[in-house]
This record gives C-alpha cells, structure tokens and sequence, in this order.
C-alpha cells in the first residue's frame, strides 16, 4: 500500500440534512474532480445516526473505483476513521441556524414524503434532536462535536453564509493539495413559494421554547462556529442574498432556500 505521505488526498463532504448540502453537492461537482455523492439510503429517511458507511466500505469502493478523489452525502461520519484508507482525509460540512434547519427538516418530511406528524409528533422522535451534533459526533454533544471538528481540522461552512462560505472551501482544499477549480455559487431562493405551505406560525411560536430544548446543542455548535467564521471575515450579518430569502416568523427566524436541501 502507498504510505499515507505520498497518497493523493480525498476529500469527504458530511451532508447534514436541510444545511444546503444539495446546493453544495451541485458546486463540487463542477469544482472537484472524482467527487460522487453517496446517494445509498442508511436508515430510516437518512435519519438514524447508528447506521454510516464504514471505513471498510469506502476502502472497497476505492478498489472498484481508484478515480474517486472525493466523497459526499448523508451517510458519511466524520468520526468512521475512514483514514485508515491510506490517504490524508480532508472534511467539510455545513452548519445552519437550529431552529431553522430544524423546522426546515420537518416541512420536507411532512410535505414531501406525506408523513402524518404534527409538530407535537415529531418533537417526541428524539432521533431528531440536535441532528448536527449527532452527525459529527454520534452523539448529542456540542462539547464533543467541536473538539472533533476542530482536531481534524474540518472546514466547517455555515448555510446563512453560503456565498462566502463556498470560495473559503476550496482555497481549504487547495491549501491541502486538492485540485480544486473556482467554484460555480449558485443563487439562494425561496422553495416553499410552490409547496403546500403547511406551516403554523402559532404552533411554532407556542412550541418555540420545545424547539430551542431539542436543539440546544446544535446552538452551542452553531454558535461556536458562527462566532469564529464572523471573527476570521464573514460579515455580521448573513449575506445579503440570503438575507432577502428570510421570513420573520413571531420570534421564530426561518430560512428556506431552492435546492439548499
């Protein structure tokens, strides 16, 4: 086996759910060459963070497929230690406002695969609680989620701004060795305009306090990192783009974009 110093670098891309990883799947294409997103379902709606791809099966699809420089989808784990593939592994994923990519994810569920919950229903799945976390880290903690992130040095990008958050990505992989051509930045726009519009502001301004307790650790994760990238460049406030797309909701903030799935 090629030792580790001289193999090429692969790039893997954590989709977590409704954090504009769609959006983001279509910009790498055009960017990375060898990138595949990993369409296999892992679980129940892709929701059950037990069940990932292993380090042995990345390592038996590189055997079938040796030009695959780059992997991304909702099945990949940052903590899987793919690295024992032999080559330096370099991550990324997207972090979104909690509450937002909380009820984001709940609308898709109801409206698009006709799932008979209601807000009360689905707050009772705990599978659903602090998504974010749970995908990073395989559990429910900010603490652990951050100290992964930060000692695999992931490139973590935050969805309210995603304009910017894409060209920071791939000067990351060029940093890292990865051939990574400009990248194509789409355009943010509304998706709910054309579905059934099912949301209730009251019921989500009277489960508002539910809401924040079933992510309260995906708001330490997103703050610590929100903190961070507004530190390092990013403007005080989301990108204009994103920021016209935004819906007031009573004290609810909601963003909901086209294909930021």
């Amino acid at each position: 086996m090629m030792s580790s110093a001289l193999a090429p670098p692969f790039f893997i891309f954590l989709h977590i759910e409704k954090t504009a990883g769609t959006t983001l799947h279509k910009a790498l294409q055009s960017t990375l060459k060898g990138y595949q997103i990993v369409k296999q379902h892992v679980g129940p709606l892709g929701s059950d963070p037990d069940l990932y791809y292993s380090s042995a099966q990345l390592t038996s699809w590189l055997q079938k497929a040796p030009y695959l420089n780059a992997l991304g989808g909702h099945g990949l784990r940052i903590f899987a230690n793919y690295e024992s593939i032999g080559r330096p592994i370099h991550y990324a994923t997207f972090l979104r406002e909690p509450t937002a990519r909380y009820l984001s994810h709940y609308y898709f569920q109801k409206e698009l695969h006709h799932l008979p919950w209601t807000l009360e229903s689905y707050l009772e799945e705990r599978r659903f609680h602090n998504v974010m976390c749970q995908r990073i880290c395989g559990k429910a903690s900010a603490k652990e989620a951050i100290q992964l992130l930060h000692e695999k040095n992931v490139f973590v990008g935050i969805t309210e701004h995603f304009q910017d958050s894409l060209p920071k990505l791939i000067a990351h992989l060029q940093r890292n060795g990865m051939h990574a051509l400009n990248p194509w930045i789409p355009d943010a726009k509304n998706v709910r305009e054309k579905r059934g519009q099912t949301s209730s502001n009251e019921q989500e301004n009277a489960l508002s306090q539910e809401i924040q307790s079933a992510n309260q650790e995906d708001e330490k994760l997103y703050q610590h990192f929100l903190q961070g990238m507004s530190s390092s460049g990013f403007p005080s406030k989301p990108a204009t783009l994103c920021h016209r797309a935004r819906r007031q909701i009573n004290r609810i903030q909601r963003l909901h974009f086209r294909r930021l799935d």
